[in-house]
């Protein structure tokens, strides 16, 4: 019973977040997800996403990441050139995520250490999981490190830097063009989707 309230609670609290953030009072979440009048949102970003083990920063990373979708993302532009393939569209997501993320208000500072605190804290997991030892996992490792660099205009975490070394070196030759175009275009959501689809 202490568990289950305590996930009540925490659940209340992000929901809160949320609603505050975006001014959408038919946003609401529990079973570890968003949902808006009743239907589940779709799309969460890997770096984001919450497990019952997380604490109240999890989630409040997790409510401002949502509510800086829900304020900056163009549905129009954005479905336009959404791929139909599930991991490109997972990954196309995710940049879109990262790009709003790169938006926050500079009345807003807490908001960016939340989100700037839980990627940090998702890379490190991830960097440090056998997921890394795979094939996909070092290539969605990379791409996330690297896009999110260029989005927030910051150079990746030195700590990765010997993993991302090979699979960086031949991405570049064909992801350069889009990722740089996603770079150019953070604020420019009808632009930024197509580079988006492309990479």
């Amino acid at each position: 019973p202490a568990r289950a309230r305590r996930q009540q609670v925490l659940d209340a609290w992000t929901a809160a977040g949320l609603r505050a953030l975006t001014g959408d009072t038919g946003l609401d979440f529990h079973g570890l997800r968003p949902w808006r009048s009743g239907h589940a949102l779709p799309w969460q970003p890997p770096h984001l996403a919450c497990s019952e083990e997380d604490g109240l920063l999890a989630r409040r990373a997790m409510a401002d990441g949502l509510a800086l979708r829900e304020r900056f993302t163009e549905p129009l532009s954005h479905l336009r050139h959404a791929p139909a393939e599930p991991l490109a569209r997972m990954l196309y997501e995710w940049f879109e995520s990262l790009r709003v993320e790169a938006l926050v208000p500079a009345e807003w500072p807490g908001v960016q250490r939340n989100l700037d605190t839980r990627f940090h804290d998702w890379s490190g997991r991830f960097h440090d999981s056998p997921l890394v030892g795979t094939h996909l996992g070092l290539l969605l490792f990379t791409v996330s490190q690297i896009v999110r660099a260029r989005l927030h205009r910051s150079a990746p975490d030195e700590r990765f830097e010997d993993t991302m070394e090979s699979t960086r070196a031949g991405l570049s030759p064909q992801l350069g063009h889009s990722l740089r175009a996603m770079g150019l275009h953070v604020n420019e959501p009808a632009l930024f989707a197509p580079a988006a689809r492309d990479m």
